[in-house]
């Protein structure tokens, strides 16, 4: 007998259901390492909307895969523990984007197509910090942490990159913005970092993501809250990397290892 949860989104309400066989399967078939392309296709799937994945926060993306999972391990009376890294969150209260007090920079959502393109050209950790920064920064970003007088041509006026472009385009544009983020002197480059986790906290709903050099991983809730609180090393928790399909069990489980 199929179950399924409802779970309600900054702006939809979603059906979550068992994942079949032959969805999983099909999953199976896109490569491990493009965990958000598996990602994105297991919520289509569940959805049965092509084009909700590419338009989600990454939030909202592995708030779905973690009650994914929990459904999942509920089946064979498994304790798991993705309840740790879930947010209280007010959906109302959470921004399309962020606009900084005193500069003439915003950040928006890092959405499913943006991280799609980003597993697809990131080796490491600094290229997902950059590529995150490419896709969710906009404004006059450069006049405003150099000043005038410091800033050239090179350095455009960033406009904010819409999941309506194709991925393509979004790789372009990003590939520039990298170009321009990796020209800066390091004092700058540092100044902007910050600026951009400021604003971040702005935008955070349902879990705390972070990254390592294979992609997205997540904060645990302790974890997230004591962040700034612990300068001298004191939490020794990692952050957690949930794989899609990495709920399935048995047969299953051999079958979609066998396909990949």
């Amino acid at each position: 007998m199929q179950t399924a949860i409802q779970l309600q989104l900054l702006q939809d309400k979603i059906s979550l259901p068992d994942l079949t066989i032959g969805q999983a399967m099909d999953i199976a078939k896109i490569p491990e390492r493009f965990n958000e392309k598996r990602l994105s296709a297991l919520i289509t799937h569940l959805t049965n909307d092509a084009e909700l994945a590419d338009l989600l926060t990454v939030q909202e993306r592995y708030y779905i895969l973690l009650n994914q999972q929990m459904l999942a391990e509920h089946k064979y009376s498994e304790q798991g523990d993705q309840h740790r890294y879930l947010l209280p969150t007010i959906e109302s209260d959470v921004p399309d984007s962020f606009e900084h007090p005193n500069l003439n920079i915003s950040i928006q959502h890092l959405r499913g197509k943006h991280v799609c393109v980003l597993e697809t050209q990131c080796e490491n950790l600094f290229d997902w910090l950059c590529g995150q920064m490419a896709c969710q920064l906009y404004g006059d970003i450069f006049t405003q942490i150099m000043g005038e007088d410091n800033s050239d041509d090179k350095y455009d006026k960033w406009e904010a990159i819409s999941v309506g472009l194709t991925e393509n385009e979004i790789n372009e544009l990003m590939q520039n913005r990298v170009a321009m983020l990796t020209s800066l002197p390091e004092y700058i480059f540092n100044y902007l970092v910050t600026i951009y986790s400021d604003m971040l906290a702005s935008l955070t709903h349902f879990v705390d993501i972070s990254n390592d050099n294979q992609g997205i991983t997540l904060l645990s809730v302790n974890q997230a809250s004591n962040q700034e609180q612990n300068t001298e090393g004191l939490v020794h928790s990692e952050p957690a990397r949930f794989l899609t399909l990495a709920a399935l069990r048995g047969t299953a489980s051999q079958l979609a290892k066998l396909i990949t």
